[in-house]
């Protein structure tokens, strides 16, 4: 899986490079998970998306993708 490996590296460089954004991923993470947003809010890969498109990044990967990814970072720093 030497292309699924590269897109990884891709997707984690493009997250360095965009640490506000990885930062904005955490803290609406947080507060969806703590109950703070609306009751039927839920932090997936559509609402990465449409934080991607509201922010109008384009990116060469899909939302799921970059959230597949954050979360094995997340799980990293802890």
């Amino acid at each position: 899986d030497k292309i699924k490996a590269e897109k990884h590296k891709r997707i984690q460089k493009w997250m360095k490079e965009h640490k506000s954004f990885v930062k904005d991923m955490s803290s609406y993470s947080f507060e969806i998970a703590k109950g703070s947003c609306a009751p039927n809010d839920k932090f997936d890969a559509k609402f990465v998306k449409e934080m991607l498109e509201e922010n109008n990044l384009k990116v060469d990967f899909t939302a799921s993708e970059l959230l597949k990814v954050w979360r094995n970072y997340s799980k990293i720093k802890k």
